[in-house]
């Protein structure tokens, strides 16, 4: 310990270290058998500093004596923190979608009302709600109290997540005088595939994916030619229109295409694959809330096999409150994207129907 004396008094120190262990509790107080020292040598706060040539602090009385008097007051650990969370991240991104990393990482930035404010200790919550998450209820995984200043890079530590799910998360933090903050803004992430050697199987035709995100969809793909025999490369485009009562709060769309989906909402473009080998192995997540309107939506999708395979298309979009709209022969297909083939307002009448 430091102790510095601001004004004209001696720069004393008081205190009591309890440590409770298995085999009891021992109380640690400041009397002549602590070291002192005018200056701060390298490494003398290290357990493995030689403080042999330190003389022994000079033991003025106990607490009551003068100058100090009883005028100390211990800090309250039912009072709030100071310390707030600011900012919390997912794998160092705000509420994000398709997250494939097995065990999560969490970080959050702190504020403070009063400077020199420190994190002594940390709580993560996940869980299966915003509801649960909103009361406090870890129902997926709890950290419990952790005595740690860590704020970057926190390993999720609960069960095993499953593919293609949103969960929900939020975190307190305790300073150095044991006072807790109050808890996080609910924050949330959704999963991608976990395993997507084992978890994405199926023929295009006919078969819908096995991954709950998918259940119920099926692959289509432009009526031409022969799918398991494959084309050549090639592009086609997918169009799919449909009427919301009203703007939902809740809208997921799950899609891949193969060999690549480029996927637009109402004319806006709000996802593109990325151009890599075996890229529809791994389905997008897209959160489609704030894009949707009440009225006519459309979704339009274009699809690229850059192998010797059908320019295949597979997703489902889940509406909260809502329908769910899966690829079924209900979307049109075409061999070209006509200009504003993107839009709501786009006649498509003369495309074909997709063949799944």
């Amino acid at each position: 310990m430091a102790a510095r004396n601001t004004t004209s008094g001696p720069a004393g120190l008081l205190g009591r270290v309890r440590v409770a262990t298995a085999g009891g509790t021992v109380d640690l107080i400041t009397d002549a058998s602590w070291k002192a020292f005018q200056s701060s040598p390298s490494g003398w706060e290290q357990s493995g500093f030689g403080d042999g040539s330190w003389p022994a602090a000079a033991d003025l009385g106990a607490y009551g004596i003068a100058p100090w008097n009883s005028q100390v007051v211990g800090p309250d650990t039912g009072a709030v923190s100071p310390l707030a969370v600011a900012e919390a991240t997912t794998e160092r991104r705000v509420n994000p979608l398709g997250v494939d990393a097995a065990v999560p990482r969490f970080g959050w930035k702190l504020s403070s009302g009063t400077a020199q404010q420190y994190q002594a200790a940390y709580q993560v919550i996940v869980a299966s709600s915003a509801a649960n998450a909103n009361s406090g209820v870890g129902d997926v995984w709890d950290s419990g109290r952790v005595g740690s200043r860590q704020a970057v890079d926190v390993a999720y530590a609960g069960p095993a997540l499953t593919s293609l799910r949103r969960y929900h998360w939020r975190v307190r933090v305790w300073d150095t005088q044991g006072r807790t903050g109050g808890w996080s803004a609910v924050q949330f992430f959704e999963t991608g595939l976990r395993n997507p050697g084992t978890e994405w199987q199926g023929a295009f035709i006919g078969q819908p994916a096995v991954t709950d995100g998918l259940s119920g969809a099926s692959w289509i793909w432009y009526p031409e030619g022969d799918p398991i025999a494959g084309l050549p490369p090639m592009t086609r485009y997918y169009r799919r229109t449909f009427t919301l009562s009203a703007a939902p709060t809740q809208a997921s769309l799950v899609v891949t295409g193969d060999d690549t989906a480029d996927v637009w909402v109402n004319g806006t473009q709000v996802s593109s694959s990325p151009r890599v080998t075996d890229s529809w192995k791994q389905a997008a997540v897209l959160d489609l809330a704030g894009r949707l309107t009440s009225g006519t939506n459309v979704i339009a999708v274009s699809a690229q096999n850059t192998t010797q395979s059908p320019a295949g298309l597979i997703a489902k979009l889940t509406v909260g409150g809502g329908p769910t709209i899966v690829t079924d022969a209900g979307w049109k297909a075409f061999q070209s994207g006509p200009s504003g083939w993107q839009q709501t307002g786009f006649n498509d009448s003369g495309w074909a129907a997709a063949r799944r």
